[in-house]
């Protein structure tokens, strides 16, 4: 496979504990985008981390066309089981698109504790998504590039910011309907919890994790909210302050 960007490339991270961490990217993203978290957990609390790479991604954004979304799927299912063989325990994190999986995952799987980043069950302008089974066919690509325009500050390591500029619009159906079952699967996730969602997210609506924290079904959770970062929390201002949450959150017992 010829990636578009060494960061783009799935990485795994072994540490020492008989936890594993399974670290899902976003749509259109790349491992590359929840490196330095992974690296963050695995130099701190020294768990293993394992980051697959999604199908059709960390190419070019034609493959993303020929996806669907069970096959994202199949790639969390699968990755989990490699992990489950070797470790007793599993976290599963999520960021974005990755926090479908996750809920999808800990639904199915046995699962230790389960962390939402900007879980997209929710997106900003919500209305222009829903319309792209229409649009697609008048429409192939859209773009990603307003975005990605406010985070070019000093605050975000945008070098860490590896995926696809724009998406195919048929990508966005598969999205879509990832989404619908990842909603559904909430219901049976009972692991604890950790939410973590930006009050200024510019990509998924903060709402999303309210929606997240009332179909759960955890006796333990919690979100946690940012305040200065954009949807990039990852490589954001408060990366620092998020990471060291998460690590409390695997670490204190109470969380159980």
């Amino acid at each position: 496979m010829e990636y578009f960007n060494d960061l783009a490339k799935p990485f795994y991270i072994p540490g020492k504990k008989d936890t594993a961490i399974l670290f899902v990217h976003g749509f259109t993203g790349s491992p590359g985008k929840v490196l330095l978290p992974s690296q963050y957990l695995n130099e701190k609390g020294g768990y293993t981390v394992s980051a697959p790479l999604l199908s059709g991604h960390g190419t070019k954004k034609e493959d993303l066309e020929k996806v669907h979304y069970t096959d994202w799927i199949n790639d969390a299912f699968e990755h989990y089981d490699q992990l489950k063989e070797k470790f007793k325990k599993i976290v599963v994190i999520g960021f974005s698109m990755g926090g479908q999986l996750a809920s999808i995952v800990a639904a199915h799987r046995e699962v230790e504790k389960v962390i939402f980043i900007e879980g997209a069950f929710y997106q900003h302008k919500d209305w222009q998504i829903q319309i792209t089974p229409v649009l697609q066919f008048f429409m192939k690509y859209n773009q990603w590039q307003e975005l990605d325009e406010k985070r070019k500050t000093d605050e975000y390591l945008m070098e860490y910011n590896v995926g696809y500029e724009g998406m195919p619009i048929s990508s966005i159906v598969q999205f879509l309907k990832l989404r619908k079952i990842a909603r559904k699967c909430l219901k049976k996730v009972t692991c604890p919890a950790l939410i973590i969602q930006s009050h200024q997210d510019d990509s998924v609506h903060p709402k999303a994790a309210l929606y997240i924290n009332k179909h759960i079904r955890s006796q333990s959770k919690e979100i946690f909210w940012l305040n200065k970062s954009l949807h990039l929390c990852t490589i954001g201002p408060e990366r620092d302050l998020m990471n060291q949450k998460i690590l409390t959150f695997l670490e204190n017992e109470d969380y159980a």
